[in-house]
C-alpha cells in the first residue's frame, strides 16, 4: 500500500514538473517569491540612517539617583538580543468572521529571525542559533540597511493590516537595586540560555490607558495602504520599526520594597513612564511604532534635500495632500537630516517634504519644550515653500527646507 501511494505522489510530481515546462511557470507557489523583497529596518529612516547617538536618559533616572553600574555613554553599546517569530498581513480586521475569508491573516514572512549583539551566554555556554544563523551580522543590518527576510506570496489585493510578532526583545544593561544601592545584574532567558538583560517585551507590551488589547504580539497597524499587484512584477516591502536612537536610561521604583530595577528601551515620548506607580511602571506601549510600505524597484525615483539641514532631524516625506502628525505616526519615508543627502526609492508621483525635530519631551511634570531630550521627531515642519514634488521614475527631484 505504502509503495502504491509513493508511486502516486511520484506521478502527480512529475506531471506538476512537466506542466511547469510547458508553461514556464514555477511548480509551487513559494518559487513566485522571486519577485518579493522582505526588508525590516529597526530605524527611523527608511535609507541613509544616522550612525549611533548618545543614549537618553529618564528623568525618574535621575530623580530617583539610579547610577548605573554599567554605565554607558551611547546607544552603540546597548547589547540587543531580538528573536523575530513572523509576520502576517491582512484586509478588514485579520480576525475570523463568519465567512468573510477576506478577515483571515495571510501569513508573509515564516522563518524566525534571530539576532544578538554577542553570542556568550552564562555559565560557559553561547547562543547556538545566534552563531548558526549569523545573528550578529543580521542585527548590523536591522540596524543599516536593511535585513532581508525570506517572504511568502500572498493574493493580490489591498491590505491595510500589517502584524509582527516578537518571542524576545532583550537589552543590557540592566540592574536591580536595594535603595538605589547596586545588587547585580538581572538575567532573562534567551534561545534557551540565560544571558544578562530583561527581556523588555514585557514592559512594553502594555499601554497605559489600555491593559486588554497586547502591542508587541503582535505590534500592528491597521491604518496601512499596501497595495500587492495581480502580476509576477519585482517588488519590495519595507517594514520599519523605530529603535535606534530612540534608546533611553529608564528605572522602575517599587517603592513599597524599596528596590529598584533599571533597563534600556525605547524613551517614554508617547506618554511619560509612571516609573514609581505599580499600576503603569510597566506600561509603556504607547512608545513602539512601526509602519511598512511597498514599492517597485522598476518605477521608484528620489528627492535631493539641497538645504537646512538640522541638528536632531530628519528629512521625511508622505503622498502630497497628506495630513502629517509625527505623533500619530512614521512617514513614508525619510532619511538623516544632512544637506544634499536623497529620500530614495519613491514611487513616481508627488509628495511633501517635511524636517522632523526631537524639540521636546516628557517628565513628571509634563511635556517640556527642550530639544534632544528623548530621540523622538515629535515636530513637524513642511519645506520647499510648502509646495509638492513630483518624483518621476530613473530621476532625482530636488527639494530645499
Amino acid at each position: 500500500m505504502r509503495n502504491r501511494y509513493t508511486l502516486i505522489s511520484a506521478i502527480i510530481l512529475l506531471v506538476l514538473t512537466m506542466n511547469s515546462c510547458f508553461t514556464n511557470e514555477p511548480v509551487l507557489s513559494q518559487l513566485y517569491n522571486d519577485r518579493i523583497t522582505l526588508i525590516v529596518k529597526g530605524t527611523y529612516e527608511s535609507n541613509d540612517p544616522y550612525g549611533w547617538q548618545g543614549i537618553y536618559t529618564d528623568d525618574g533616572v535621575t530623580t530617583r539617583g539610579i547610577n548605573f553600574t554599567n554605565n554607558i555613554n551611547n546607544q552603540s553599546e546597548v547589547k540587543w538580543y531580538i528573536d523575530l517569530a513572523e509576520m502576517r498581513m491582512a484586509q478588514g480586521t485579520g480576525k475570523p468572521s463568519g465567512d468573510t475569508n477576506a478577515e483571515y491573516y495571510m501569513l508573509f514572512a515564516q522563518e524566525r529571525q534571530v539576532m544578538c549583539s554577542d553570542t556568550s551566554a552564562l555559565y560557559g555556554k553561547s547562543l547556538d542559533t545566534c552563531i548558526s544563523e549569523n545573528g550578529t551580522a543580521k542585527l548590523n543590518a536591522f540596524f543599516g540597511d536593511g535585513l532581508q527576510i525570506p517572504a511568502v506570496d500572498v493574493k493580490a489585493g489591498d491590505y491595510n493590516h500589517f502584524t509582527i510578532y516578537f518571542r524576545k526583545l532583550v537589552t543590557w544593561p540592566s540592574e536591580k537595586y536595594t535603595a538605589v544601592a547596586y545588587s547585580g545584574d538581572l538575567v532573562t532567558l534567551f534561545d534557551n540560555r540565560y544571558i544578562y538583560g530583561t527581556n523588555i517585551e514585557n514592559i512594553y507590551q502594555y499601554k497605559s490607558t489600555d491593559f486588554s488589547t497586547p502591542v508587541l504580539f503582535p505590534l500592528q497597524r491597521t491604518d496601512l495602504s499596501l497595495h500587492v499587484e495581480d502580476s509576477e512584477r519585482p517588488y519590495v516591502m519595507e517594514v520599519r520599526i523605530f529603535l535606534k536612537n530612540l534608546m533611553m536610561k529608564h528605572v522602575m521604583d517599587y517603592t513599597t520594597t524599596n528596590e529598584q530595577i533599571s533597563f534600556v528601551g525605547p524613551s517614554d515620548w508617547a506618554a511619560n513612564h509612571q516609573y514609581n506607580v505599580a499600576t503603569y511602571q510597566e506600561a509603556m506601549g504607547e512608545n513602539m511604532i512601526f509602519t511598512a510600505r511597498i514599492y517597485h524597484p522598476d518605477d521608484v525615483g528620489s528627492i535631493q534635500v539641497t538645504s537646512g539641514g538640522g541638528a536632531n532631524c530628519y528629512f521625511a516625506v508622505v503622498k502630497s495632500g497628506e495630513s502629517f502628525d509625527p505623533l500619530s505616526r512614521l512617514p513614508l519615508a525619510a532619511t538623516q537630516a544632512t544637506n544634499n543627502y536623497l529620500i530614495k526609492n519613491l514611487p513616481s508621483g508627488s509628495y511633501d517634504l517635511y524636517k522632523t525635530c526631537d524639540t521636546k519631551w516628557y517628565k513628571s511634570g509634563g511635556l517640556t519644550v527642550e530639544a534632544n531630550k528623548d530621540g523622538y521627531p515629535e515636530t513637524a515642519t513642511i519645506c520647499n515653500g510648502g509646495l509638492p514634488i513630483t518624483v518621476t521614475a530613473g530621476q532625482v527631484s530636488t527639494g530645499g527646507c
